[in-house]
C-alpha cells in the first residue's frame, strides 16, 4: 500500500500538518490510535456528560474550532490505529482491527507522535489510585468522569493548575496543588526572560491559581511527594520541602488524607517510529530528553521524513500547531505542490519567526521543570522502579556496583526496561534519578524493539 504524504498522529501537530498540507493540493492519509481527532490537548468529549462538563472553555473551543476545519477539509483519517514499527527510507507498519497489520510506503511522511508524562518513582507510586494527570484529563475530557473523590495533585509545570481547576469545577475535593519549583529560586529567576516571551500564557497561569484561590485550593510550592500510603488503594499522601535541586530537606513534612495522587513532572516525546527510520537523534534537557535533529522546515536527517509538535520536543499546543503547520507546508513544497508561490514562503517565514519567539519560552519553561538530579533521593530501596519487571532501586543501585554502565547496562543486569511498555516508565527515571552514576551525561536512548506498541486490539495510551 503506497501514500502520498502520511501523517502520524491527530493531536494538534498532526492536524495543522494535515491541514496546511490539503491547502496546498497534497493527499494527505492520518493515522491516529485514538477514536476522533485532536490528541491529548484537544481530546473529544465522548459522551453527553464530557460534553456538559467541558463548558465554555476557551481552549477547547479553539481546539473544537481546529478539529472541525480538519474534519470538514475531507482529509482522509483513519482512527483506531496503532503504528507499531517502521523502517527507512518511509515504510511504517500499521495495525487496524478489522483489515489488520498491512506495510504502508509513504513519499514523505511527518512524525507527530506526542508524547508521554514523565515519570517520577517514589515509595508507594504503584498504588492504586496513583495516576498521571493526564490519565485523569482523559476520564474528565472523554467521559466526563471524575476519577476519585479527594485528590492530591504534585508534579512541576503549569498542568497540575489546569488539572486542579478542572476538578475543582468538576464538583471534586482538591486538599491540594504540590509543585515541586520555587517561584523565587534562582532557575526560575534565571527563566524569567523567556517566559516573558509569551505573556498570554502566564496570564493563563494566573487565571488557573486565581481560580484555585477562589475555591480555597492550597497551592504548596518547593514540595514534592515523599510517598503514598495505603492497603488496597492510595489513602495517604505525604509530602515535603525540597530544595532547588529536588532534594528532599526533611522540613514540612504533612499528611493529606486523599484517595487520587495526581503526578505531573514534565513529559518525554515519543521518538520510536523516528529512531526505528533511523532520523538523528539529539539529547536536549529541556526538550524533554532525546529528541530528533532537524531543519527549520521540520524535516529530519532522513530525506521527505519530517517531525513535529511534542514528539519533536517539548513545546505545548501553540508550538505544536506551529511546527505542525510548518511541515506541512514544507512536505507540500517538496512534493510539487505551491512551488514558485511567494505567499505561501512568505507563510511559512512568518511561521518559523514566531516559532523562534516561542522556543524562548517553552525553553525557560522546561529549564524549570525538568527533574534535578535530587530525585533519586525520593527513592528507598524497596522502591519499584520498574513496574512491568517489578525491579526495585536496590537491584538497580546493585546492578551500577557491579559495574553497569547506562540505561542497557542495567536493563541487561536487571530486566529494567523489557516489559510490555519498552523502558517508557523506566528508561526517564532511570536517566533522572542515576545519571550521576552514569558519569553525568545524557543515557544513550533506549533502543525501540518491534512491535513497539502492542497489537491485536490491545492499544497502548
Amino acid at each position: 500500500m503506497s501514500e502520498e504524504l502520511l501523517v502520524v498522529g491527530a493531536g494538534p501537530a498532526g492536524m495543522a500538518a494535515a491541514l496546511a498540507a490539503h491547502r496546498l493540493g497534497a493527499t494527505v492519509t492520518v493515522l491516529d490510535e485514538n477514536t476522533r481527532p485532536g490528541g491529548q490537548i484537544y481530546r473529544q468529549p465522548l459522551t453527553a456528560e464530557a460534553l456538559s462538563a467541558r463548558g465554555s472553555d476557551p481552549k477547547a473551543r479553539a481546539g473544537q474550532a481546529m478539529v472541525d476545519a480538519f474534519t470538514e477539509a475531507g482529509i482522509r483519517y483513519v482512527p483506531e490505529t496503532v503504528c507499531w514499527g517502521a523502517s527507512p527510507p518511509r515504510r511504517v507498519q500499521v495495525f487496524t482491527e478489522g483489515p489488520g497489520t498491512r506495510d504502508i510506503h509513504a513519499r514523505s511522511v511527518i512524525l507527530a507522535t506526542g508524547a508521554y508524562e514523565r515519570p517520577v518513582p517514589f515509595p508507594g507510586w504503584t498504588l492504586p489510585g496513583v495516576m498521571t494527570a493526564g490519565g485523569a484529563q482523559v476520564f474528565l475530557k472523554s467521559q466526563g468522569i471524575v476519577p476519585g473523590r479527594r485528590f492530591l495533585l504534585a508534579g512541576s509545570g503549569p498542568l497540575q493548575f489546569a488539572l486542579a481547576a478542572q476538578l475543582v469545577k468538576a464538583g471534586a475535593r482538591v486538599e491540594a496543588v504540590v509543585d515541586v519549583t520555587r517561584p523565587w529560586s534562582r532557575q526560575t529567576l534565571a527563566g524569567l526572560p523567556g517566559l516573558a516571551a509569551y505573556p498570554a500564557v502566564i496570564r493563563e497561569a494566573a487565571g488557573l491559581i486565581k481560580t484555585l484561590t477562589r475555591a480555597r485550593v492550597p497551592v504548596i510550592w518547593g514540595a514534592g511527594m515523599r510517598r503514598a500510603l495505603g492497603t488496597t488503594q492510595v489513602e495517604v499522601a505525604e509530602i515535603g520541602g525540597v530544595d532547588g535541586d529536588w532534594r528532599p530537606t526533611g522540613d514540612r513534612v504533612r499528611r493529606f488524607t486523599v484517595d487520587t495522587v495526581c503526578l505531573g513532572y514534565g513529559f518525554v516525546p515519543s521518538t520510536e517510529l523516528a529512531t526505528l527510520l533511523r532520523c538523528e537523534l539529539r539529547h536536549d534537557l529541556f526538550a524533554g530528553g532525546w529528541v530528533p535533529s532537524k531543519a527549520e522546515t521540520m524535516e529530519t536527517s532522513q530525506e521527505l521524513v519530517y517531525a513535529a509538535g511534542d514528539g519533536s520536543g517539548i513545546g505545548g499546543s501553540v508550538v505544536a500547531e506551529l511546527e505542525g503547520e510548518i511541515a506541512g507546508i514544507s512536505a507540500a513544497l517538496r512534493l510539487g505542490y505551491g512551488r514558485g508561490d511567494e505567499e505561501v514562503l512568505l507563510r511559512r517565514a512568518k511561521l518559523q519567526a514566531t516559532l523562534r519567539r516561542m522556543r524562548r519560552f517553552t525553553r525557560a519553561l522546561g529549564r524549570v521543570m525538568t527533574p534535578k538530579e535530587g530525585v533519586g533521593e525520593w527513592l528507598t530501596g524497596e522502591t519499584v522502579v520498574c513496574r512491568c519487571e517489578e525491579v526495585r532501586d536496590s537491584d538497580i543501585r546493585a546492578a551500577i556496583d557491579q559495574g553497569a554502565c547506562g540505561l542497557r547496562g542495567v536493563k541487561l543486569r536487571t530486566r529494567a526496561g523489557m516489559g510490555l511498555c519498552q523502558a517508557r516508565m523506566c528508561a526517564p527515571a532511570i536517566a533522572a534519578a542515576y545519571g550521576e552514576a552514569f558519569g553525568g551525561g545524557p543515557a544513550a536512548p533506549p533502543r525501540p524493539q518491534i512491535p513497539i506498541k502492542p497489537v491485536g486490539g490491545h492499544v497502548l495510551l
